[in-house]
């Protein structure tokens, strides 16, 4: 489990370059990949994700809210 539970920006690279603003929730490992439980902002919905392809990651100050999993 992550410990704090804060808003990410970050590049993706895997097909077409996206930026993106995640929460992460559970960052794991399963069959030589690693992936994780995140909360995207922008389409408002929580994914699982694989963690390879991300560049360029910031911690955002500006969000005041986080989501939970529930």
């Amino acid at each position: 489990m992550v410990v704090e539970s804060k808003i990410i920006s970050l590049l993706y690279t895997s097909y077409e370059r996206a930026g993106l603003h995640l929460q992460f929730n559970v960052i794991f490992y399963q069959e030589g990949f690693w992936f994780s439980s995140v909360y995207d902002t922008v389409a408002e919905q929580w994914d699982t994700d694989h963690c390879d392809y991300k560049v360029e990651v910031v911690l955002e100050e500006c969000f005041k809210y986080t989501y939970t999993l529930v």
